[in-house]
């Protein structure tokens, strides 16, 4: 069976599946793959103040008895620095860009009612940062926007947006009093399925 999209299905899965999701080393041993040891990190994130890491295993135990089947329906997060994003906006007081979620979510984790997160940061050289992470839950075939809140007189706000279709909207703009710095940037910080 091979890994689509850092994402396992529901099925048999292999130990070669489990490795060529998590890394690892041979001879592959269950045990190196227990939720937060080595390989397996736990899907971490604090909105607004730290950035999305890990992966979403709901079924991995911590320790004792594991089998590959705990591992069905597990997901390793994509994450992206500025300098690796797919995704990055231009540099205004105001901009949006967008995406395909397909390009992260496999056929399978695509089905109405599953359920994936986005995570954006703001760009080096953002000018009044409050809260320099946004991540937000949604749900397939279901619209939904969120936004930073405003937190001070003078900020730059985050945006994602999801048309309920393919679509995410990354975007940012400046809002506040007056300044001779409004501008910003927004890139793609992560993306997990959590289904």
């Amino acid at each position: 069976m091979a890994i689509t999209n850092n994402s396992l299905p529901e099925g048999a899965v292999s130990f070669d599946d489990i490795q060529d999701l998590f890394g690892g080393v041979d001879p592959i041993s269950l045990e190196e793959y227990y939720s937060g040891g080595a390989y397996v990190k736990p899907l971490t994130y604090t909105n607004y103040y730290a950035p999305l890491a890990g992966s979403f295993v709901p079924n991995v135990p911590t320790s004792g008895a594991i089998s590959t089947a705990n591992f069905q329906n597990a997901s390793k997060a994509y994450t992206f620095s500025q300098g690796t994003s797919p995704t990055v906006t231009g540099f205004a007081p105001s901009v949006s860009t967008s995406f395909s979620i397909s390009s992260f979510l496999p056929d399978f984790k695509r089905n109405a009612g599953d359920t994936f997160l986005v995570s954006s940061a703001l760009v080096a050289g953002t000018t009044w940062i409050q809260l320099p992470y946004l991540h937000v839950s949604f749900t397939v075939g279901t619209a939904k926007s969120a936004r930073t809140p405003r937190l001070h007189s003078k900020q730059y706000i985050m945006n994602i947006a999801y048309n309920g279709g393919d679509t995410i909207t990354l975007s940012g703009f400046y809002e506040g009093n007056s300044t001779n710095y409004p501008s910003g940037g927004v890139y793609l910080q992560g993306v997990v399925s959590t289904s």
